[in-house]
């Protein structure tokens, strides 16, 4: 303890915040050890320095804890829950792009006065509601509801959402002004979305269906035959805007820079740049942002030179949204999904690319290979986690379909962008997006003719745990046996 640099203890310290915010989840009184356990710490630390940190890191899992019990505190103290059952009217603005669902418009208000708790409003389709629009509400203002396999009051917490408003009467009482230059700002990247809504419709179903959940988010648009076909085969996570898709991007760009010959430095921040416009292309939700900054997270750590600056940037990053959230770590799928796609890219891509050298391809393509299968097999056992579904044809779908994915973000991203801005430009890219979204469905068709397996309960968590087991053990292996094999690589 005493050796311990300034660096590893800072890393211990942001560690510690992750692991404090976890543990007390599962175990409400960790704050409490913690701070005990820090004071008796900081009392050895005055006789011997080498307690010193032990002392801090066990002040930053009482700050974990505190943070959580904080945010858990509020759900049920946030005032909204004496109106509950209630007649409502109230003014907001419209915090979040209006989407369509099971044919109502859906908006998120957050009322006037009120910095924090967001209702979920339900209103007809043939209401005319953008982004930063200033509504009166009316209705009866009922709580979220926790089913028996799904608690849908805490997935709507995690985002500041604490009421719902079915069937309301919304009427628009805007003044055609924004708050602030924020908000003009989204406003005018949804307007630009919609321009790309419009080039994505001269795609025919169901790659337009496929590309505009990939890139825009729209996966409420895919019919439900697309929808069954991709969970049979075990690729309905492809659809996602998540940390695979931004990992697989950024990682992606990295190595097309640098096969152009461009200096390190210069394809990072290329490939940074690429990350931010793939986010706000997707209309900047959330999801895409956190998956966003854990990605550029692992691109500036590329830029200090050392694999270890990415796990330090990786970990900083997770730390400051958990600082901010607490409520991402358990209840955000996105969040764990960013944060172990990136993980799995440091862990297994150089590896995997270094075991690939004999395949007779080019160099470009087994990198794209590496990135992408390394995201997907470190991602996994999450997915099947949470979703409980073995695909029988999962993993040789996966193992085909996943690689491609790069390629269709990338080339998507540029097909929407140059079809927004002049929609001739789009379409000396058609031809090649169409041939890969087609390719990729037919795969996953393909594989959904395979029967799957269903687990559930305990047979389900003692798989997921029993698969993340192989891949830490396989990551802290991997660790130990190929130390000097990155400076070879193209991180």
């Amino acid at each position: 303890m005493k050796n311990v640099s300034l660096s590893r203890g800072c890393m211990g310290c942001a560690l510690a915040f992750i692991v404090g915010t976890g543990l007390y989840a599962v175990f409400s009184a960790v704050w409490v050890l913690a701070l005990g356990a820090a004071f008796l710490f900081f009392i050895g630390g005055y006789f011997r320095q080498r307690f010193m940190w032990a002392g801090i890191w066990c002040v930053f899992l009482f700050f974990g804890g505190a943070l959580y019990a904080k945010a858990l505190s509020y759900e049920t103290n946030h005032g909204l829950h004496v109106l509950f059952e209630t007649e409502v009217s109230f003014t907001g603005r419209v915090v979040r792009e209006p989407e369509v669902r099971n044919g109502s418009l859906v908006l998120i208000v957050l009322p006037d006065g009120d910095t924090s708790s967001q209702i979920l409003t339900h209103t007809s389709l043939f209401e005319n509601i953008s982004y930063g629009e200033r509504v009166l509400v009316s209705g009866v203002l009922q709580e979220p509801p926790v089913f028996e396999d799904f608690n849908y009051k805490a997935f709507l917490a995690k985002d500041g959402i604490h009421g719902i408003v079915r069937g309301a009467e919304i009427s628009s009482v805007w003044n055609g002004a924004y708050e602030h230059g924020g908000q003009t700002f989204m406003a005018r990247l949804f307007q630009w979305k919609n321009k790309m809504r419009e080039t994505l419709s001269r795609i025919p179903p169901p790659s337009s269906e496929l590309l505009g959940a990939m890139l825009l988010g729209d996966s409420q648009n895919m019919s439900d035959e697309l929808q069954d076909i991709l969970g049979k085969s075990g690729l309905r996570h492809i659809t996602a805007i998540s940390g695979m898709h931004v990992a697989m991007l950024s990682g992606g760009a990295l190595v097309f820079f640098l096969m152009l010959g461009m200096w390190r430095r210069h394809a990072i921040l290329l490939s940074l740049l690429f990350l931010i416009l793939f986010v706000l292309i997707a209309g900047a939700p959330a999801s895409a942002v956190r998956a966003g900054i854990m990605g550029g997270a692992m691109l500036v750590g590329q830029a200090v030179g050392r694999p270890s600056a990415s796990w330090r940037f990786l970990v900083y990053a997770a730390a400051l949204m958990l600082a901010f959230n607490p409520l991402l770590l358990l209840r955000d799928i996105g969040f764990q999904l960013s944060f172990i796609a990136v993980a799995g890219i440091l862990s297994f891509a150089p590896t995997l690319l270094r075991f690939s050298e004999k395949i007779p391809v080019p160099k470009f393509i087994r990198e794209v290979m590496a990135v992408s299968l390394a995201a997907y097999g470190s991602t996994a056992p999450l997915l099947f986690f949470h979703f409980s579904f073995l695909s029988l044809s999962s993993l040789l779908a996966n193992i085909i379909a996943v690689p491609l994915l790069p390629f269709i973000l990338g080339i998507g991203v540029v097909f929407l962008l140059l079809g927004s801005l002049w929609g001739v430009l789009g379409t000396i890219l058609l031809v090649p997006l169409l041939f890969l979204l087609s390719l990729l469905h037919t795969i996953a068709n393909l594989a959904s003719l395979v029967p799957g397996l269903v687990l559930e309960g305990a047979i389900s968590v003692t798989v997921s745990i029993l698969l993340a087991l192989i891949v830490v053990f396989l990551a802290v292996f991997l660790k130990q046996n190929t130390a000097g094999t990155y400076s070879k690589l193209f991180w």
